[in-house]
């Protein structure tokens, strides 16, 4: 066993969880990430508490959402919901074999599927139980960043063993700062975008919710943003297809007008998902 998986796997259920004896923690992946599950299993078990594992790998559940009937795509089984109702963690490993494997998915299969979630998207954000989304490093992971495996997998490692509780104290000093101002101006190369906080305090991402964490999160008032931000850097894959180039403009706190060098047409069927999809939540 690498010793930087069984650190990460330490880290997920000490750090991120807190794991206590007799808690169910549920363990979501796909097979690509069966070193991280043993050693998680192995570590609960320690503390005296339960794994519930569930590996599926992205086929076959692209296979059931191609053929059901859409009103089933937009439901929870009912056997997930209890489970999901009653757990004391979860853990979900993202480790996918083909990032573009949900291309497959006409786009309404797609809103539906994520419709599914909602009750799970809930329960996380009334942080009911604790919960982390983690990565674990796989070719199709590393070929969409331009690396070797062997890099790839330090990169992630090296991202996520660190020393959160400092590094927390760090981002806490920047949220201290957009803690006291009311009105943020973002100002880079194609981008003058203004948003409100008003009174709104950040949530520092210290490792829990994500892993790695890093960030320091806000939720403007909705309707505060205007002006426009363009995203020069990296391409980002979503719904299984590459979007890279996207600006979008604001008006009264919405997205007026979406462009992207390639995958505009996702793009703008993101932005009709629901009535919030144009507006900034974080």
């Amino acid at each position: 066993m690498d010793d930087r998986v069984r650190a990460y796997a330490e880290l997920l259920v000490d750090y991120c969880l807190k794991v206590r004896p007799g808690w169910q923690i549920l363990v979501r992946a796909t097979p690509l990430a069966q070193p991280l599950i043993q050693e998680l299993a192995r570590i609960v078990a320690r503390r005296e508490a339960f794994p519930l594992i569930r590996v599926e790998d992205e086929t076959t559940a692209l296979t059931w959402a191609l053929e059901a009937p859409e009103p089933l795509i937009a439901q929870m089984a009912p056997l997930d919901r209890y489970v999901d109702d009653h757990i004391d963690g979860e853990i979900f490993i993202r480790a996918p074999e083909n990032t573009r494997a949900e291309s497959l998915l006409p786009p309404a299969r797609r809103t539906l599927l994520r419709q599914a979630q909602r009750p799970v998207l809930a329960r996380r954000q009334s942080a009911r139980v604790p919960w982390i989304t983690c990565v674990y490093p796989t070719p199709a992971y590393a070929q969409d960043a331009g690396m070797a495996l062997s890099e790839y997998e330090a990169f992630v490692f090296d991202a996520c063993l660190i020393d959160w509780p400092a590094e927390g104290r760090r981002m806490r000093r920047i949220a201290d700062r957009f803690d006291r101002a009311d009105e943020v101006r973002i100002l880079a190369e194609d981008t003058d975008l203004r948003i409100r906080l008003g009174d709104r305090r950040g949530w520092v991402g210290e490792g829990y919710g994500n892993m790695p964490g890093g960030e320091v999160f806000y939720s403007p008032i909705e309707d505060s943003a205007a002006g426009v931000i363009r995203f020069n850097e990296d391409p980002v894959i979503w719904a299984g297809e590459e979007v890279d180039g996207i600006t979008l403009i604001f008006d009264g706190g919405r997205v007026v007008e979406a462009s992207a060098r390639r995958g505009e047409a996702l793009l703008r069927q993101t932005l009709e998902t629901d009535p919030g999809a144009r507006v900034l939540g974080e």
